[in-house]
C-alpha cells in the first residue's frame, strides 16, 4: 500500500453545510450568491473546497486503516484505499494560496472532476471486498462500516460536485457541456419540484413492477404539485425510487390477483402547519401511502425534526 503523510489535525471537525440560505450572506456554505459567480467568488469556492475536502478524505483513509490488516489487504479494499491516498495527494498538491487565477481554478476543477469519477464505484467495490473477507468479520461489522462510509461519501462527493457545478455555471463552456439551469446553485436546485421527480421515478419503478409482477400500481399525487423547495435532485431521486419500490411492491403483494392497472399509491404533500406545527414552522413533508397503511398523526409528529 502507498504511504502518504495524512493531515490528521482538525480531522474530527469537518465543516457542516446546509442547503438553506445558499444564495444569501451568512449561510453555512460560503455566501457566493447565484451563478454566474465573480472571479473572486469562484476562487473563494475553490479554496473552501481545497481546505475542507482533504479533511473528509483523511477521515475515510483513517477508517480504512483501522480495519484489520487482512481485510485492508484484500485487492478490492486495497484498491479503494489507494484511490483515497491518490486523491488526497493530488488535492494537497494544490495549496490554497496557488488558487489565484481562473487558470488555476480550472485546473483544480478538472482535478475534482477526476476525483469524483475515480470514486464513483467505491461502495460496490468495497462491498465485494467485504464479501470476500466474510470469514474475517461479522455481517454486522461489515454493514456498519459500509453504511457509515456511504453517508460520509455523500458529503464528500457533494462538496466536490458543488464547486464543479458553480464552475460550469460561471465559466463559459463548449456547447457540448451540460451546464446547470438558472435555478441551480452548484448541485442544488433552489426551485426543485418534487412532483416531477415523483412522477419520473414512478414511471421507472412501474416498469420494473410490470416486468416482475405483470402489474403496475397507479400513482396519485394529492396536494399542490407546484410546491418547490431547495434540494439536490439526484439525492431525492434515489430516496423516492427506494420508497416507491417498497410502496409498489406492498401494493401488488396486498392483492396479487389484481389487474395490471389496479392498486394505488398516493403521494401527498403535507405542510408544517398540517402536521400540527405552528403556521410557517417546519418544512414541507412528503407522505407515501400504500394499502399497508400510514402512520397516525401523533406518530408523524415524532418524526418531524
Amino acid at each position: 500500500m502507498a504511504v502518504v503523510e495524512v493531515p490528521w489535525r482538525g480531522i474530527l471537525h469537518p465543516r457542516l453545510v446546509e442547503l438553506k440560505g445558499l444564495d444569501s450572506v451568512g449561510s453555512s456554505w460560503p455566501p457566493f450568491g447565484r451563478p454566474p459567480l465573480t472571479t473572486q467568488s469562484l476562487l473563494t469556492s475553490a479554496r473552501f473546497t481545497r481546505e475542507y475536502l482533504p479533511v473528509r478524505l483523511s477521515r475515510r483513509i483513517r477508517a480504512l486503516r483501522n480495519l484489520p490488516y487482512i481485510i485492508v489487504s484484500n485487492p478490492n479494499i486495497s484498491a479503494i484505499y489507494n484511490n483515497y491516498i491518490d486523491s488526497l495527494s493530488a488535492i494537497l498538491d494544490f495549496p490554497p494560496e496557488s488558487l489565484t487565477s481562473l487558470t488555476e481554478e480550472s485546473k483544480f476543477t478538472e482535478l475534482l472532476t477526476g476525483v469524483v469519477k475515480t470514486h464513483s464505484n467505491t461502495i460496490p467495490i468495497l462491498a465485494k471486498g467485504f464479501l470476500e473477507c466474510r470469514g474475517y468479520t461479522t455481517p454486522k461489522e461489515a454493514t456498519k462500516f459500509l453504511d457509515h462510509h456511504l453517508r460520509a461519501r455523500i458529503g464528500t462527493r457533494l462538496m466536490a460536485e458543488q464547486h464543479i457545478g458553480l464552475h460550469l455555471a460561471s465559466v463559459p463552456q463548449p456547447p457540448t457541456v451540460n451546464v446547470p439551469g438558472k435555478s441551480y446553485i452548484g448541485t442544488v436546485d433552489t426551485e426543485l419540484r418534487p412532483a416531477e421527480i415523483i412522477e419520473s421515478c414512478a414511471s421507472f419503478v412501474g416498469d420494473i413492477c410490470e416486468l416482475r409482477y405483470g402489474a403496475r400500481p397507479k400513482l396519485t399525487i394529492d396536494g399542490n404539485p407546484d410546491i418547490t423547495f431547495p434540494y439536490i435532485p439526484v439525492h431525492l431521486e434515489y430516496i423516492i425510487t427506494e420508497l416507491l419500490k417498497n410502496a409498489f411492491r406492498a401494493t401488488i403483494e396486498a392483492n396479487l390477483s389484481m389487474a395490471p392497472t389496479e392498486g394505488e399509491v398516493v403521494a401527498g404533500f403535507l405542510s408544517g402547519a398540517e402536521a400540527g406545527m405552528s403556521p410557517g414552522e417546519g418544512e414541507p413533508m412528503l407522505l407515501l401511502m400504500d394499502p399497508i397503511g400510514v402512520a397516525e398523526r401523533s406518530q408523524l409528529l415524532e418524526v418531524v425534526p
